[in-house]
């Protein structure tokens, strides 16, 4: 998978805002909060191609959490990426 780069991560008033950024304009109605797992996970996922096994990699080595809860999240938090166009399979 592929995040789409357009995107970007801001603090704002205590929350993860994730924000659709274009000519150096935030596009608000393209915006997203993020708990502070799905941040990690997006910040990870602008890193490089990655597959849901990377992403359930990168919950166990983070979170005290078995391979068999990160595998479903891993899972539901890929194709909420794909749903909302913030990641594309490649």
């Amino acid at each position: 998978m592929r995040a789409d780069r357009g995107y970007e991560t801001r603090r704002i008033c205590d929350e993860n805002v994730l924000l659709r950024v274009a000519d150096d304009n935030i596009i608000l109605t393209r915006l997203f909060v993020l708990n502070d797992t799905a941040a990690y996970i997006w910040h990870m996922a602008c890193q490089c191609d990655f597959t849901e096994s990377d992403i359930v990699r990168w919950l166990t080595d983070r979170y005290d959490v078995t391979e068999r809860d990160a595998e479903v999240s891993a899972h539901v938090m890929a194709q909420k990426m794909v749903h909302f166009g913030l990641a594309r399979y490649v």
